[in-house]
């Protein structure tokens, strides 16, 4: 494994804890060793909006536990906190030693849940994949476990995506029920990662389609249309035009009537901003370099190269992809010297010495209050907000 210099990326496993701890009444065990999980603890006032009761425990596996291959620690911590806490259901954390030794922790997790009548899931994401994978994991395995078959309502819809490891994933959710509700009329069923109780995953059936904000959610909408046949569309539009034209795909898709009144007052409030901001681009011509998660980086690369005809090139750390991918470290390394403006995460804009009000990407190894008054990225809200960031940096 290459040294990482600057930045540790979140793992799929701490993927998968981000996708538990805003659960309502469960409760997360780390199996493992004291260490191995002790940062935790810390890392829960980040994550979540709720006040937090206890709901994050550990059992320490000793050298003794190793050798003799045994889980009786783990069978005595479920036991003590079904009774004491009663909690709905009780997840186990991936963890290194596991893996290691072979505990067969979905054996171990099916013999529990029969002993105490009470879901007791632990996830299948292997420790050197990124978070992306252990978003995925989570958001299936969490949907196929608790979600059941229900009575259709008319003109609703979930939201499947906005991850907690999302940067302004609350301000973005509002703006994106806020255009749907006001441009569609649609109503929302469910949105995932929003202090849901499991009664909240039960209902998802409820609604008519999925939207899906993140592309790790795409398995997870995949089986919802074969399993229960809801369709599922793309919608994370960023910009003017680009939240229009997604407005008006998905209006058709539904076959449903826009609110023209509403597009106009919103093209009439985005209208100066964006007659200042191609100015400020055709007669600054600064260069834009974006570094974030794949469905960030690409969204705002077309609505910068598409709508205000900006120099601008993306980069995301997602393999595989259709922009350039990248890790934190080369694309610190190769931008020392960058002469534009960089839209980033915190550390990545803290190490090249650059204003930490152009962060767009997950802070990663800072603390920043989950606020769903703070502004969206998103949507017609979110394009005047980038327009107002590009501009404070362009203008100097």
């Amino acid at each position: 494994m290459p040294i990482e210099k600057y930045v540790s990326p979140i793992t799929s496993r701490m993927a998968v804890f981000e996708n538990l701890i805003n659960l309502k009444n469960c409760a997360v065990i780390d199996y493992s060793t004291m260490g191995h999980g002790l940062y935790n603890y810390g890392y829960i006032p980040r994550l979540t909006s709720q006040d937090t009761p206890i709901k994050s425990f550990m059992t320490h596996i000793s050298e003794t536990d190793i050798v003799l291959g045994s889980t009786k620690k783990l069978y005595q911590a479920v036991e003590e906190l079904i009774s004491e806490y009663n909690f709905d259901a009780i997840f186990i954390m991936p963890s290194a030693i596991a893996s290691v030794i072979g505990f067969d922790l979905k054996g171990v997790s099916r013999d529990l849940t029969a002993k105490f009548n009470k879901p007791i899931i632990s996830f299948d994401v292997g420790l050197a994949e990124d978070y992306y994978q252990g978003n995925c994991v989570a958001c299936a395995q969490l949907i196929q476990t608790f979600c059941k078959q229900s009575k259709r309502k008319t003109n609703t819809y979930n939201i499947l995506g906005n991850f907690a490891n999302e940067f302004n994933y609350k301000p973005d959710t509002a703006e994106i029920i806020r255009i749907m509700e006001n441009a569609l009329g649609q109503k929302v069923n469910f949105v995932y990662n929003e202090e849901n109780s499991l009664d909240d995953f039960a209902s998802i059936t409820r609604a008519r389609y999925n939207l899906v904000t993140s592309k790790e959610a795409t398995k997870t909408a995949e089986y919802l249309k074969q399993e229960y046949n809801m369709p599922y569309f793309y919608f994370r539009p960023y910009g003017f035009e680009g939240t229009v034209n997604a407005i008006e795909d998905l209006r058709k898709r539904l076959n449903v009537k826009a609110n023209d009144e509403f597009l106009r007052s919103e093209e009439k409030r985005y209208t100066n901003i964006f007659a200042q901001m191609r100015n400020i681009v055709k007669f600054q011509g600064s260069k834009i370099s974006i570094y974030a998660k794949y469905d960030v980086a690409y969204g705002i690369n077309e609505f910068l190269v598409n709508e205000l005809n900006a120099q601008a090139e993306a980069y995301c750390d997602l393999p595989d992809s259709n922009i350039p991918y990248c890790t934190y470290d080369n694309y610190i390394d190769s931008n020392r010297e960058f002469n534009g403006v960089i839209l980033s995460s915190d550390p990545v804009l803290r190490i090249l010495g650059r204003d930490d009000r152009l962060q767009i990407d997950n802070p990663i190894q800072s603390y920043k209050m989950i606020s769903p008054y703070d502004k969206p990225l998103v949507g017609f809200s979110g394009a005047c907000h980038l327009c107002q960031m590009l501009a404070s940096q362009m203008m100097k």
